[in-house]
């Protein structure tokens, strides 16, 4: 199922400093939670693990895509999240020392267009309520397609036909006009 055990890299700890389970930690919490971190490849519909499993771990999304499914009655998969980038899942497992309540595996990179990861990073950043919205990367543009699994150039498209939507980049602040046109995107 795996296929390789990686070295974790800078671009993987900003990722893994950002997501919402580790962001508060103290810098010296953080790093003992890091040094205890394996960076996993997996290729596309491997299973990571089946629901009903013992948790052994808590996952963090670096790049690409996971599905997250249960399996009714009939044995039909029913999706319940996708998990892209940044994206913590079966924390609860662990903390709460219950088996996975759901199957786990890597979903084909084709799941979403390169705007449609665009568009969900700046819906994550907006205000739930807001209308309109306006704020800064708190990183560079590279740093920011690393983490949606894209080339720069594909990022630079992505944000290019989002206009249509009322998004507008002026170096690293990006200004949506119309959030619900963008949740409709």
């Amino acid at each position: 199922m795996v296929n390789k055990i990686l070295k974790l890299n800078s671009r993987d700890r900003d990722i893994l400093a950002s997501t919402s389970l580790l962001k508060d930690l103290s810098p010296t919490a953080f790093n003992k939670v890091v040094d205890d971190v394996a960076v996993s490849s997996y290729e596309a519909k491997d299973l990571i693990f089946r629901e009903g499993d013992a948790p052994e771990y808590f996952y963090t999304v670096l790049t690409g895509f996971v599905r997250a499914y249960r399996l009714n009655r009939e044995g039909r998969e029913a999706d319940i999240a996708v998990y892209g980038p940044g994206d913590t899942f079966a924390e609860t497992g662990i903390f709460n020392n219950t088996a996975y309540d759901f199957n786990a595996h890597v979903a084909d990179d084709r799941l979403h267009t390169a705007p449609q990861r665009v568009a969900n990073f700046i819906l994550k950043n907006c205000p739930d309520a807001a209308e309109s919205a306006r704020f800064r990367l708190p990183f560079q543009k590279s740093l920011l397609a690393g983490k949606l699994g894209l080339a720069p150039e594909a990022l630079s498209r992505a944000f290019s036909s989002l206009k249509a939507a009322g998004v507008s980049v002026r170096g690293r602040v990006i200004e949506i006009k119309d959030v619900n046109a963008l949740r409709r995107f």
